[in-house]
């Protein structure tokens, strides 16, 4: 009966752990460091199970029984040790090991144990077999489970501390290997034909499977990286025990369009390419981890001192590498930040990872949380006070940026760019105000203010004379779809008697809601009053290009990441190709963003109807815009 017991238990936990061991094998699901220990404690344990068996058969010689007892007791030994390990892992802990003196004290129970093991072969303090071959304990075998325990209480400990690091189900699997084992041993010690230690192990590696390490694994479908699992982990421990850690996150602020321009594989494709390149593979000076945080946000972790230079280096990548093997381009920004120096608590830094670009007011690509704090913060708590201040006494300057026409080689159109000069916070960009006005339901007051400020310019300023045949507003989407749009319009241009044919009026390609029909047909309704329309950022956003044919635009304006990476020759094709795209359908060509002679040169060889950039012109005053024409437009 108790040879049966041993056999039966033993066979159904190699069952178990032989499960565990395939499905891990053959998914691939080691990658992570912890989910390889995981891997190693089943091995071992599968290992004891067929000791135990061997043992359990009989018929083996007593050198032999010893041998196997000896792998036995020094595998259940290391078992313990790896287990420790494994949580040292998951709760972000490796450095404590690493501390050469906590090594060392690390060691020292292992030394000793397995120095006690080796005496045991000549002195059976630990177990021996007697003359017939039986297997009996030693009078010092507590020794053997007090040096193993050392271990096991300091995992149980570092649980308990760390516990907050965890959901409840991983925080149940993880504590339920020793309650298992501790279970199991009282049933034995009350039942000594019940032996169900292993079988209790195996249950408990089983069920850690299905949570704590489920989460654990590197198993992104479209990524392939690390998960947000495992990047929360590494944040609390580092809130937790106060350790500076750098971290960059990179959001992709188009990636919904991805996914509504292109067929589900292809998105998932671009996805894997993006990924592949943000892998550590591709930027060797720098050591970090990535992560995929879901919804187009990825994190990189990496020393503080680094944050930087791994920020500005992903933005060379995008645009000198990524950019050129893809066909969609992505709109981003990369934020440095180090924790948990720059926030009070996990809570609030979890808060901004997923909600930063709701508080970010630039054109910047890369940016920190300092320039956040230090450029935003005052702004953003008062904006509402602004914007009410603004509408209130219709103050909102208005600054022009000339556009140049290569074929008349001077300059033909002028985009009206809104300012902001307020008393309180000195003066601010439409990056800065225009999204936050759109959220709270303000941007068709300002937008009427600018309109309004356009044509009281047009009215005053004779722009034939200076060769201006066309004015460019930015117009949100919110306005466009105002019920009173075209009625206010319709007076302002009495008031100010303006030619609506003088008018280009902007709107975004970013504006997914822009392009469906029944936008294209309150675009189209504008147009026939004589109204003229441009698509702006066009290449970044959600306009499959056979909308270049539906949607009746007059001019097609390409975004700026086009200028910034038109030196590689993959992407000038691209945009070759583009413009001859938009010549045949007899719209007009617009590069901006050119802000070199490197790129103007290039963009130039290419024939755009226009070029637009601080190469040419930085936004101007009024008063210079006037000399400035004057000057160049002879």
């Amino acid at each position: 009966m108790f040879l049966e017991s041993i056999i039966h238990f033993n066979m159904a936990s190699l069952f178990i752990f032989g499960i565990i061991i395939f499905y891990v094998i053959y998914r691939g699901l080691y990658k992570a460091y912890s989910s390889f220990i995981f891997l190693l404690i089943n091995v071992i344990y599968t290992i004891v199970c067929v000791i135990d068996l061997f043992v359990s058969f009989g018929g083996m010689s007593t050198p032999l029984n010893q041998t196997f007892m000896f792998l036995y007791y020094l595998l259940k030994y290391i078992a313990s040790i790896v287990y420790l390990l494994y949580i040292i892992l998951i709760t972000h802990s490796e450095d404590i090991i690493r501390n050469k003196r906590n090594g060392t004290l690390f060691s020292i129970p292992f030394v000793i144990t397995v120095g006690f093991l080796i005496s045991n072969l000549f002195t059976g303090m630990i177990y021996y077999y007697d003359e017939a071959g039986i297997y009996h304990r030693g009078d010092y075998i507590f020794v053997f489970y007090g040096l193993t325990f050392v271990y096991v209480l300091i995992g149980f400990i570092w649980l308990v501390y760390n516990r907050k690091m965890f959901d409840f189900s991983d925080r149940f699997s993880l504590f339920a290997v020793y309650i298992f084992s501790i279970v199991a041993l009282i049933v034995q010690y009350f039942f000594p034909d019940v032996l169900i230690e292993m079988l209790a192990t195996s249950l408990a590696m089983l069920f850690l499977s299905s949570t704590t390490e489920r989460s654990q694994l590197v198993v992104d479908p479209k990524t392939g990286l690390k998960n947000k699992v495992i990047f929360r982990r590494i944040c609390m421990s580092s809130f937790k025990r106060k350790k500076e850690v750098g971290v960059v996150l990179f959001y992709i602020k188009n990636y919904s369009v991805l996914y509504e321009k292109y067929r589900y594989d292809v998105a998932i494709r671009n996805t894997k390419i993006l990924s592949s390149y943000l892998s550590k593979a591709f930027l060797s000076e720098i050591r970090y981890e990535c992560y995929y945080l879901e919804g187009g946000i990825y994190a990189f972790e990496t020393k503080t001192d680094d944050t930087g230079n791994l920020a500005e280096m992903l933005d060379k990548l995008i645009t000198n590498t990524y950019d050129k093997k893809v066909d969609f381009n992505i709109d981003y920004v990369i934020c440095s930040t180090i924790i948990p120096t720059d926030f009070e608590s996990y809570e609030e830094y979890s808060h901004f990872v997923y909600n930063f670009t709701d508080t970010i007011n630039t054109t910047k690509r890369v940016i920190s949380t300092t320039d956040i704090k230090n450029e935003n913060k005052n702004q953003l708590i008062n904006l509402d006070e602004v914007l009410d201040r603004v509408i209130q006494n219709k103050d909102i300057m208005v600054e022009f940026q000339p556009i140049y026409n290569l074929s008349e080689k001077k300059y033909t159109v002028i985009e009206a760019l809104a300012r902001i000069n307020d008393p309180e916070f000195g003066l601010l960009y439409a990056e800065s105000f225009i999204p936050y006005a759109e959220k709270k339901d303000k941007i068709y007051d300002i937008d009427m203010l600018i309109i309004d400020k356009v044509y009281d310019f047009y009215s005053t300023t004779d722009l034939d004379s200076m060769g201006i045949s066309h004015i460019s507003i930015n117009l949100s989407f919110q306005t466009l779809c105002n019920k009173n749009f075209l009625e206010d319009l319709n007076l302002l241009e009495l008031k100010y008697g303006v030619t609506k044919k003088k008018i280009y009026f902007e709107i975004k390609e970013r504006e997914r809601h822009t392009f469906k029909q029944h936008s294209f047909d309150t675009i189209q309704k504008m147009m026939d009053e004589g109204y003229l329309f441009s698509i702006d950022n066009y290449g970044i956003g959600c306009m499959p290009v056979d909308n270049l044919v539906k949607v009746p635009f007059s001019n097609v304006k390409f975004d700026g990441t086009f200028a910034k990476s038109c030196v590689n020759k993959e992407t000038c094709i691209i945009i070759d190709n583009t413009i001859k795209l938009v010549k045949k359908l007899n719209k007009g060509s617009i590069c901006a963003g050119v802000e070199d002679e490197n790129s103007a040169k290039i963009l130039e060889a290419l024939e755009p109807d226009y070029i637009q950039g601080y190469y040419y012109s930085k936004p101007l005053s009024l008063d210079n815009l006037i000399a400035f024409l004057i000057e160049h437009n002879k």
